[in-house]
């Protein structure tokens, strides 16, 4: 099997291993996002409210971030 990522920028390697830790809900809203869906859309796809879509991307991008940060210290 070919790993589709060793082409990649680090950036983008450390951002699939995120995705590839989430649940599957959190790991299906922030694949719409990354696709360009619209919160009204992602909400419509995963029976969610629009409110709890923006919720979730917002504390998936704290997390990333939070992840992030000792990386950068390194």
């Amino acid at each position: 099997m070919v790993d589709e990522t060793a082409n990649q920028s680090p950036e983008v390697q450390t951002l699939y291993r995120f995705i590839e830790g989430m649940d599957p809900l959190n790991r299906a809203l922030i694949l719409l996002y990354l696709d360009g869906s619209d919160y009204h859309e992602i909400s419509e796809v995963l029976g969610i409210t629009e409110t709890n879509v923006a919720t979730k991307i917002s504390r998936i991008k704290q997390s990333m971030k939070n992840e992030a940060r000792p990386n950068a210290r390194a």
